[in-house]
């Protein structure tokens, strides 16, 4: 979810085995722990009988968390799911790409992510919405927007909420901010928005910054007891994900235009494309 200095990790160009699967549900994440947000759906598929495989983009943590620690609580909270080791691939410790560096590191993601499917696409992507909380995050969106139109699933790219910030500290965590695109909204039981919630017991080494998101978590999952995602639509990803200052802009002072700038072009389709 957060992200400091490499500390002694996997070098750039790791040869990637293809995943022998097609058809089922990729959920493609930033960084370990991200898939605290989307659990439920991650559930949801597994127990629909679809083939779930995991990517994460990025390793380590900008607060000192060591990427080995990291990879092996999400293993373990993916384990809770029923997601074994073999549809995880931790791609940002392959390639190298430490977390806030997504952005600049774009191309050797891409070509990973198409060696680990070559010739046996997924069915349909879930990834981070586009909604300016973290720079990891926009960046991760744009990956998935692009491995869509590569894979031919425009229409089967979905995007969740993890958290875009408000006034003062975290806010509008796990809620979709206003756009196009059709909105799919779920009703959880509370079994399930228990066992979401409990997740964050798997990633000790991230308690401070998960610490900040409680509050709005539990409610989102325990008395709304609501998953909501949306259909990825067309969009001008030039554009500011919302209006007003983004939550990395206050919190890591890398301005829009920075992230933007720094991302590759190719991976910044227009709203007509």
């Amino acid at each position: 979810m957060e992200a400091s200095r490499p500390n002694g990790h996997a070098e750039a160009g790791h040869a990637i085995t293809p995943h022998p699967t097609s058809g089922g549900a990729l959920f493609l994440l930033a960084h370990h722990d991200d898939e605290f947000f989307i659990s439920p759906r991650i559930l949801h598929e597994k127990r629909s009988g679809a083939r779930v495989s995991v990517v994460f983009l990025t390793h380590g943590s900008i607060y000192g968390a060591p990427s080995a620690k990291r990879s092996a609580e999400s293993a373990k909270a993916l384990a809770s799911l029923g997601i074994g080791a073999t549809d995880i691939l931790a791609l940002g410790e392959k390639e190298s790409i430490f977390d806030m560096s997504l952005c600049d590191k774009m191309d050797a993601a891409a070509r990973a992510l198409e060696s680990w499917f070559a010739g046996s696409p997924p069915g349909r992507i879930y990834t981070h919405a586009w909604e300016g909380g973290h720079p990891d995050h926009d960046a991760a969106h744009l990956l998935g927007a692009f491995l869509a139109k590569r894979f031919g699933l425009l229409d089967d790219l979905y995007e969740f909420p993890c958290y875009s910030g408000g006034f003062g500290s975290v806010a509008r965590v796990m809620r979709l901010r206003p756009c196009a695109g059709e909105v799919m909204e779920r009703r959880l039981t509370l079994r399930e928005g228990l066992r979401a919630l409990s997740l964050m017991r798997y990633f000790p080494s991230q308690w401070k910054s998960l610490i900040g998101l409680l509050p709005e978590a539990s409610w989102r999952l325990l008395v709304l007891r609501r998953e909501s995602l949306r259909k990825v639509p067309a969009r001008d990803y030039h554009l500011r994900p919302h209006p007003g200052r983004l939550f990395y802009e206050r919190r890591y002072g890398i301005s829009f235009e920075t992230f933007i700038s720094r991302a590759a072009q190719r991976y910044l389709p227009d709203a007509e494309a």
